[in-house]
């Protein structure tokens, strides 16, 4: 199965792929491919978060920039795509609580760092995603899917978008 890919997971699917990412995984990515089921975030809007992005008293996150790569192939931070890209997204207290861990790991503003404290490079959770997928016989998605996975499950649900456009 793993040469076919699919649009998304079914939410069976996502808590068995979310049950062995914590296990086999670096806390941080397991907290990002989370991050990204359980919000709709792109990848380069996950990358791009600081701490200063995370409001821990009202439960909710604000998006207003994202990761790229430029020309030279560098990392920079942009704003997002459109200015309906900036929005503010409410989570849940099991999202929260791995953010505040995740915060806890490390002393300066980026959320998800490397081993240099920089950003996170755009295809390393490409890299992890692969990985676990593949030693674990998954359904093959990609990073991107797991955006598809959480407004699937979110039709699936009846639910209505509660994200608020700022800026």
């Amino acid at each position: 199965p793993y040469t076919t890919l699919f649009r998304s997971y079914s939410k069976d699917e996502l808590t068995l792929f979310l049950k062995l990412a914590i296990d086999q995984l670096p806390f941080k990515y397991y907290v990002f491919f989370h991050l990204l089921a359980f919000t709709g975030m792109r990848r380069g809007e996950a990358l791009a978060l600081l701490k200063s992005d995370i409001d821990t008293k009202n439960k909710q996150i604000s998006i207003t920039k994202t990761l790229s790569r430029n020309q030279n192939n560098a990392k920079v931070v942009n704003a997002t795509k459109t200015s309906d890209g900036n929005r503010i997204i409410d989570i849940d207290d099991n999202t929260l609580n791995l953010l505040i861990k995740l915060m806890n790991t490390n002393d300066g503003d980026i959320l998800f760092i490397d081993e240099n404290s920089n950003y996170i490079h755009l295809s390393t959770p490409i890299k992890y995603l692969d990985k676990l997928v593949k030693d674990n016989d998954l359904k093959r998605i990609t990073v991107h899917g797991l955006r598809h996975t959480h407004c699937s499950l979110l039709f699936e649900a009846g639910a209505r978008s509660e994200e608020r456009r700022v800026g």
